[in-house]
């Protein structure tokens, strides 16, 4: 039959069996290469979260070593401090009293000292209701520990939203 054919058709019946292999052979190897991802999918999704938990664990580590610094550092000052403000400050016990007092549910979030010549003043600052603070006043007044002891009205009223200040002075 490749006798009959003329020249010109046989060129073109060539060329048509060429474009098919390589049409073919272009399918077989993208097939293969998509065979080829969809194993290595699992592996690389694997490595990825492996690395990512190492790195994780990385900047964990380094903050839980931080935050044992910090502890360790803070631990040593309580304890190099703790004689010295128990023999000169009576300022410490004070405060160590007033905080004794406090009621339940009453949160201090800062303690200021000013002392001064003859009387000291101590402000402690934070957070509880109206009833929390008069009644943390009152245990303050009834101590007989200091001089004087003030909360602001508004306080009292309960119109600084839950915080509060309380001043209390005496000779420390």
């Amino acid at each position: 039959m490749a006798n009959v054919l003329p020249i010109t058709s046989q060129k073109k019946v060539w060329a048509m069996y060429r474009s098919r292999l390589v049409l073919v052979t272009s399918l077989v190897l993208l097939g293969l290469a998509a065979a080829t991802a969809l194993t290595l999918f699992p592996s690389y999704v694997a490595l990825q979260i492996a690395t990512s938990s190492e790195e994780g664990a990385d900047v964990a580590l380094e903050e839980d070593r931080t935050n044992a610094f910090a502890l360790e550092r803070s631990q040593f000052l309580i304890r190099e401090l703790r004689p010295v403000l128990a023999v000169t400050s009576s300022a410490a016990s004070a405060v160590e009293a007033a905080l004794a007092a406090k009621p339940a549910g009453v949160r201090i979030t800062r303690v200021i000292y000013m002392g001064g010549e003859d009387e000291g003043r101590v402000t402690f600052v934070g957070a509880a209701s109206r009833d929390q603070v008069s009644a943390y006043k009152d245990a303050l007044t009834n101590s007989g520990l200091y001089t004087s002891v003030s909360v602001p009205v508004g306080a009292l009223v309960g119109s600084e939203g839950g915080g509060f200040s309380i001043v209390f002075s005496g000779t420390f």
